[in-house]
């Protein structure tokens, strides 16, 4: 089986030469004031400051500040691995999935569609990060129906991205670009909605044809070795990978019973809240936490289960996720260092300095791939817009390009990239939480990203070329 970099060593080697171009490349930064909703807005000339590198010996001191910049979403996911530990350990989420194995055994494609979907939907709104805590559902799920753990992963990566990075409805990104940019709110929607269509199709289609490649060939998955360690003994569904029937050919039975249904009863209710909590009271991944820690203890109790063994079931999954809440500190800890160094806003600058030369035809999809480099430094949507927007204006106007296409780019740029990068907290949350190694998720990844690459330099150039407008 060929060896793949350990997720970890890949973080630990860019903090490194983020710290080696702290030295190498001179600090700079745009005059900025402070906005309307208190983020910090471009509004001068760029000018060259005094170098701050980043000494080597303080490279703890910021790993340790990535890990306190996410803490709210560390606790989340900790809480909900020990959660779902709890009802894991009632056998109802095994008996339930086992069910709808059993029902989509011939539409099992259609079930990958509808639920990749179902993400891009929610996820045009909703932070992917708030559904992190579902993802082993959602691997034990494809497991049974003969996929990959990688397959479940994607349900969530690939919908949730398209979701996301389109920007069809997000208020933490397209609304703070066009606020920018002094474009009437949610403009340009139809187009946005256009183009989510059109990246759902290819991510379905890619998607389907994996996960039958790897019903039919299971030893082609990256994922097959360890795969194989972490359900043979715990898979109870199905007899692995491509195989739903015993020794006999009969169906595995799996009865759902009542106590089955009461423990799914109580999460059904905490999905539930966490959705209208997070809708009408904008809940951030704070309360979440507080909601699985009360749903773990709520099933422990359901069950009968003595204390000793209830938050020994909790700890036991929170170490599960733990290895998910150290990628997600390393990450973050990457673009604290560039920002220490004074660096951030000069590779900006040379960015956007070189989009005048590129060919009038492809300066949008140029700007498209320059926010796709800065998204490489920072990985928050919201401090992208704050930042790059009020640089990038000025330049699509002097370009000639509506500013509506410069949003457009942006969106792109901040998006999908971001499924592809270690330095993305969301991203590397969800392979932890699915135990999948980075370097074997990007083998399955990268042709994909090629695809939405692609497909956004097509829909950016063709937003140029029509002139997309504020309406």
């Amino acid at each position: 089986m060929k060896k793949y970099p350990n997720s970890f060593l890949i973080l630990i080697a860019l903090i490194l030469v983020s710290c080696a171009l702290t030295w190498l490349i001179p600090a700079g930064s745009y005059a900025r004031e402070a906005g309307e909703s208190g983020d910090s807005t471009s509004v001068g000339q760029f000018s060259y400051g005094e170098p701050t590198p980043v000494s080597p010996l303080a490279l703890p001191g910021y790993i340790v500040d990535g890990f306190a910049k996410n803490m709210d979403l560390i606790l989340v996911l900790l809480f909900s691995g020990g959660a779902f530990s709890l009802v894991n350990a009632s056998g109802a989420l095994q008996a339930l999935i086992h069910g709808i194995a059993a029902k989509c055994q011939k539409r099992r494609l259609l079930l990958l569609i509808l639920l990749t979907s179902a993400f891009a939907l929610i996820c045009s709104n909703q932070a992917l990060q708030l559904f992190i805590p579902f993802v082993p559902v959602l691997v034990l799920l494809t497991v049974s129906m003969g996929y990959d753990s990688i397959t479940g992963a994607a349900l969530l990566i690939l919908g949730g991205g398209v979701g996301f990075s389109t920007g069809t409805l997000r208020t933490t990104t397209t609304l703070i670009a066009q606020k920018i940019a002094g474009l009437p709110l949610y403009s340009g929607l139809w187009f946005r909605a256009l183009c989510l269509v059109i990246f759902l199709v290819p991510t379905c289609l890619f998607l389907c044809l994996y996960a039958r490649k790897i019903e039919q060939g299971p030893k082609i998955s990256p994922m097959y070795d360890l795969d194989r360690q972490l359900y043979s003994d715990t898979d109870r569904i199905g007899k692995r990978l491509s195989s739903h029937a015993d020794p006999s050919g009969q169906a595995l039975s799996c009865p759902l019973t009542k106590k089955h249904k009461r423990v799914l009863a109580i999460l059904i209710v905490a999905l539930a809240l966490m959705v209208y909590g997070t809708l009408r009271f904008s809940w951030s991944v704070r309360q979440l936490a507080a909601v699985f820690l009360v749903l773990g203890i709520g099933v422990g109790i359901l069950e009968r289960l003595p204390s000793d063994e209830i938050s020994g079931l909790f700890l036991k999954g929170s170490s599960s996720l733990l290895s998910a809440a150290f990628l997600v500190g390393f990450g973050t800890s990457i673009s604290l260092i560039l920002s220490a160094g004074g660096i951030t806003d000069t590779i900006i600058h040379a960015l956007s300095q070189t989009l005048s030369l590129a060919p009038r035809w492809s300066q949008g999809a140029c700007m498209y791939l320059a926010n796709t480099l800065v998204n490489v430094f920072i990985t928050s949507g919201t401090a992208q817009a704050s930042v790059v927007m009020p640089i990038f204006i000025p330049v699509a106007d002097h370009l000639e390009m509506t500013r509506q296409t410069a949003v457009l780019a942006y969106n792109f740029g901040d998006g999908f990239s971001n499924y592809i990068l270690p330095t993305s907290s969301a991203l590397m949350g969800i392979l932890g939480a699915a135990k999948i190694p980075f370097g074997r998720w990007v083998k399955f990844m990268g042709k994909m990203f090629l695809i939405w690459a692609a497909l956004s330099c097509l829909l950016v150039t063709i937003a140029q070329a029509i002139r997309l407008g504020p309406c």
